[in-house]
């Protein structure tokens, strides 16, 4: 069975459990004021869309799906992820101002792909924008912005 067949089944069964629950709710006539459509509205319409949706999903035709991501751009979704784990560990011991440009810098390079940009405007864009960033948190928002732990 196909996996949006099995998600359209179970989003169906929720959906309809979802509608009983909602039937079985006691509401008290007097807290309801005229005009207003009371704590069900939530629940049905809730229930009634996860029952609509598992239909659609159910009897959805299935052709050839294109594969999700190749493996390229799976080693770049896991290289994005190693670059923001290291921007938390250089947050921790160094700070915002240091951490900041160097993760803006392995981005820029990352997401450059067939462009050659200089790395002189890498550098200066990763610096102007932590620049902005840190005038914007602390002027404007007089927020404090991480320091750390060895600076």
């Amino acid at each position: 069975m196909h996996k949006d067949k099995i998600i359209g089944l179970v989003s169906f069964a929720l959906g309809v459990i979802t509608l009983i629950g909602a039937s079985m709710i006691m509401v008290a006539k007097m807290a309801i004021s005229m005009g207003d459509p009371g704590p069900l509205v939530f629940p049905y319409v809730a229930g009634g869309l996860l029952t609509i949706c598992g239909i659609g999903l159910f009897f959805k035709s299935h052709a050839e799906e294109p594969v999700f991501m190749s493996r390229q751009q799976w080693m770049r979704v896991a290289t994005l992820f190693a670059a923001f784990v290291g921007y938390v560990v250089l947050l921790y011991f160094f700070g915002f101002v240091p951490a900041t440009p160097v993760l803006l810098f392995a981005m820029i390079t990352m997401f450059s792909g067939e462009k050659k940009i200089s790395i002189l405007v890498r550098i200066l864009y990763s610096v102007i924008v932590t620049a902005i960033i840190f005038l914007f948190f602390v002027t404007f928002l007089k927020t404090n912005i991480p320091q750390g732990i060895l600076f």
